[in-house]
C-alpha cells in the first residue's frame, strides 16, 4: 500500500540496457586525471594507522591515470578466468546502476529540454543566457544520474549477505572528488576512485570485504551528493516525477533518501477495533502501539515515544484458537496505515511468511535474514506480526525441532538484541500464539509485554458478537430480524474505545495464582509496598516459583510502568493539523508528550503502579508456565474418563471390561 499518489515513469530494461556498451569498457579500464586539490583528503587518510592506500600510489596533478576494475577483482578472488558468484553479483549491480543512471539522465534531458540545448550546442554557439541554463541543467541532470546510480547500487547491496557484512568494519577513507560537470565525466571519476581502492588499496581482501567496501563506497557517493543538493538548480524536472524499475521494487522519488528503497506492503483485510468483541485491554494496547509508531519522524530517524520509553517493540498475545488474535493484527495494521497516510509517511505491513522454514540447507537462514533485515529500513514505519508463533519458535530442547527452525530462532535472537538490534522507534513485532508455554524460553526473553487474548468473556460480549452478525441481515431485510435489544445495555457499548486502562482496572488487583498470592502475603507481613525491599524480596521469592524469572523480566515490568505512566491518548487533531505537533521541533514534541504524561500521573503513586504492573506480569507469567501442566492433567483426566465410559459401555454390551486398557 503506497502513500505516494504520483504515477511512476517506468525504467524499462530494454531502454537502460542500451547503455551497456558504454559501461562495460569502463569496468575493464577507466581513465581519470586526478586534481591536485583532491590529494589532501587521500594523503591525510593514508597517513593514519591501517593505511588504506599508499600515498605514492598516485601522482596528483601529474596527468591521466588508469585502473582496471575487473582485473583487480579477479586478483582479489584469485581466479582471473572465472569470477566468484559474489564478484559477479556486485559487478553486475554496479553495471546496472550506471546504466540506470544514464537512462535517468536521458529522461531529465527530455523533461527539461536539455536535449535540445545539447543538440544546438553541437551545431552552433549558444547565447550567453542559454549557456548558463545549459551548464546548470547539465550539472543537475548529472547529479540526478549519479544519485540514481548510487541509490540502486546501495539498494542491491544493502541486504546482500548482510549477516556477514554488517559485523565488519573497514578503514574507508572517502572519495577525494566527485565531478558533476558532465554525465560521462562523472562516470569516469566515480569508477576511477572505486577502482583505485581495489587496485592499489589494502582493505579489500576477500568476498565479504569486497561487498562491504562496494556498499560503503556508493553510500559515500550519496553522502557527498547530499552536501551539494542545495546548490542544484532546475531540480523540478527530476523531483516532479518518480521512476520505477521494470520487474523490481526499486523506486526513485526525488532526492529524499527515504524514497530510494520502497518495499510494497502486504495486503490485509481492514478491521476496525470497534468491530472486535472482547479483548478490551489487548485492543487498547494495540491501538496505542499503532498511534505511537505513526509518530516516527522519517527525516530525523527518531520517535519521541521511543525516546520516552513509551513504545514496546516486541509483544506477545496469547489465547485459545478463535479468540481474536488475527483480528487484532488486522486492526493494528489498519489503524497504523490510516495514521501514516494522514502524516504522509510510508507504512509497511510485514508479516512473517508462512513458508519461511525450508527443508533446503541454509535456505531458512536466508529467508529469515531477508525478513528481519526489513526492520533495519529506517525510511518507513514497519509492523511485523508473527501469527501462530508456536509453529516457528518451538522450544529448542524438544526432539521435534528441525534444524531450519533452530536457525530461524538464532537469527531472530541476534536481530532483536545486541549489535544487530537497531530500533529507531519505527517498528514493532507482535508474536501471537495459542500455546505460549511451548515457545522457546530464549524467544520469550525477548518479549517485553504479554497480554491475554480471551475473546468474548461476558453476556454482553456474546450478545455483541451476535449483533454484528445479524445486523447484516437488517441492512437488506429488516422485517426478517426480530431480535429485541437488552433494555439495560446498548449494543456494542461494551466494545468502546478506552481512554485509559483505569476504566476497566478498578479496585485491588487480583492475584489469581495461589503461589504468587502466598509469596505476596508473606512479604507483606514485614514490608509495605512503598518500601524498596518489598519488591526486591518479591522478585527473589518468585524465582523459586518461576525459575526463568530474571533481570530481563524486571526490565519488562519497568517498561510496563513506563507505559502505564504514559497511558493517555494523543489528541486526534495532531494527525489532522500537523502544525500542532509533527511540524514542531523534535524537542518541543517531547515537551508536549511530557506535559501530557505529567497530567496523566497526577494522583498516582509510583509504588501503586509498580505493584499493579508487577503482579499483573507475574500472574501472567505463572499462568503461561502452568498451562502445559494443566494441559497434561486435563489429558490424563480425559483418558481416565473415557476409559471408565468404555468399560461401562462394554459391560452393557456383555463384553468383559478387562479388554479395555
Amino acid at each position: 500500500m503506497s502513500t505516494n499518489a504520483k504515477a511512476h515513469i517506468p525504467l524499462k530494461k530494454s531502454e537502460y540496457q542500451e547503455h551497456r556498451e558504454r559501461v562495460n569498457p569502463k569496468l575493464k579500464i577507466v581513465e581519470w586525471t586526478p586534481k591536485k586539490d583532491a590529494a589532501n583528503k587521500m594523503v591525510s587518510t593514508a597517513a593514519q594507522p591501517g593505511t588504506w592506500l599508499p600515498a605514492s600510489s598516485i601522482d596528483f596533478g601529474g596527468g591521466k591515470d588508469s585502473v582496471k576494475i575487473r582485473d583487480s577483482v579477479a586478483k582479489i578472488f584469485g581466479d582471473e578466468s572465472l569470477l566468484d558468484v559474489d564478484a559477479v553479483y556486485v559487478l553486475d549491480s554496479i553495471r546496472t546502476g550506471f546504466m540506470i543512471g544514464m537512462r535517468v539522465f536521458e529522461l531529465y534531458c527530455q523533461a527539461s529540454g536539455l536535449d535540445q540545448l545539447i543538440l544546438r550546442n553541437t551545431s552552433s554557439r549558444l547565447l550567453e543566457s542559454e549557456m548558463k541554463i545549459f551548464n546548470s541543467q547539465k550539472q543537475t541532470g548529472t547529479f540526478a544520474s549519479v544519485f540514481a546510480t548510487a541509490s540502486y547500487i546501495r539498494w542491491k547491496l544493502s541486504s546482500y549477505k548482510a549477516d556477514k557484512t554488517s559485523v565488519i568494519d573497514l578503514p574507508f577513507g572517502g572519495i577525494p572528488e566527485i565531478n558533476l560537470t558532465d554525465n560521462f565525466v562523472s562516470t569516469n571519476c566515480i569508477l576511477y576512485y572505486y577502482g583505485l581502492y581495489l587496485e592499489r588499496g589494502n582493505i579489500v581482501r576477500d568476498s565479504t570485504s569486497f561487498i562491504k567496501f562496494s556498499l560503503m563506497y556508493f553510500e559515500n557517493v550519496l553522502d557527498e551528493l547530499s552536501k551539494r543538493l542545495g546548490a542544484m538548480e532546475y531540480m523540478d524536472f527530476f523531483t516532479n516525477n518518480s521512476y520505477k524499475l521494470e520487474d523490481e521494487e526499486f523506486i526513485i522519488d526525488g532526492f529524499e533518501m527515504q524514497s530510494v528503497v520502497v518495499v510494497v506492503s502486504r495486503e490485509f483485510n481492514r478491521v476496525d477495533f470497534g468491530d472486535i468483541v472482547g479483548n478490551v485491554a489487548a485492543k487498547h494496547a494495540a491501538r496505542r502501539k499503532a498511534m505511537r509508531l505513526a509518530c516516527y519522524d522519517v527525516k530525523l530517524k527518531k520517535n519521541p515515544w521511543h525516546v520516552m520509553k513509551g513504545l514496546t517493540p516486541i509483544c506477545l498475545g496469547h489465547g485459545n484458537p478463535g479468540t481474536g488474535k488475527s483480528l487484532i493484527i488486522a486492526a493494528t495494521a489498519t489503524y497504523a496505515q490510516d495514521l501514516c497516510d494522514k502524516r504522509g509517511i510510508p507504512f509497511l505491513f510485514h508479516p512473517m511468511p508462512d513458508n519461511i522454514v525450508s527443508g533446503l540447507q541454509g535456505e531458512s537462514a536466508t529467508n529469515m535474514l531477508k525478513w528481519m533485515q526489513r526492520f533495519h529500513d529506517s525510511d518507513k514505519v514497519i509492523y511485523g506480526p508473527i501469527d501462530d508463533g508456536e509453529n516457528y519458535f518451538k522450544n529448542r530442547s524438544g526432539d521435534d525441532v528441525s534444524e531450519g527452525e533452530r536457525i530461524l530462532m538464532g537469527v531472530f535472537l541476534r536481530y532483536t538484541e545486541g549489535a544487530y538490534a537497531i530500533n529507531n522507534g519505527n517498528w514493532a513485532i507482535d508474536l501471537m500464539t495459542n500455546l505460549p508455554e511451548t515457545i522457546d524460553p530464549a524467544i520469550m526473553s525477548r518479549v517485553q509485554s504479554k497480554f491475554p487474548i480471551d475473546g468474548a468473556m461476558s453476556v454482553e460480549d456474546f450478545v455483541d458478537q451476535d449483533y454484528l452478525w445479524w445486523s447484516k441481515f437488517a441492512e437488506s431485510n429488516p422485517d426478517f430480524v426480530d431480535i429485541k435489544p437488552i433494555s439495560r445495555y446498548e449494543f456494542m457499548s461494551g466494545q468502546r474505545k478506552l481512554a485509559s486502562l483505569d476504566e476497566i482496572e478498578t479496585g485491588e488487583v487480583q492475584i489469581a495464582d495461589p503461589r504468587i498470592l502466598e509469596i505476596f502475603e508473606e512479604i507483606r507481613k514485614d514490608h509495605e509496598i512503598c518500601e524498596a525491599e518489598f519488591f526486591g524480596k518479591l522478585y527473589m521469592q518468585v524465582r523459586k516459583v518461576i525459575p526463568m524469572f530474571s533481570s530481563r523480566d524486571l526490565r519488562n515490568i519497568q517498561s510496563a510502568v513506563n507505559i502505564r505512566a504514559m497511558d493517555f491518548d494523543m489528541p486526534e487533531e495532531f494527525f489532522d493539523d500537523h502544525s500542532l505537533f509533527f511540524e514542531k521541533p523534535f524537542e518541543d514534541r517531547l515537551k508536549v508528550l511530557r506535559g501530557l504524561m505529567s497530567d496523566n500521573v497526577k494522583g498516582m503513586k509510583l509504588s501503586d503502579v509498580i505493584y499493579r504492573e508487577a503482579i499483573t506480569y507475574l500472574v501472567n507469567a505463572a499462568r503461561i508456565g502452568s498451562v502445559e501442566d494443566e494441559r497434561e492433567i486435563s489429558a490424563m483426566l480425559k483418558r481416565g474418563s473415557n476409559r471408565l465410559a468404555a468399560q461401562k459401555r462394554a459391560a452393557d454390551l456383555g463384553i468383559s471390561p478387562n479388554v479395555i486398557y
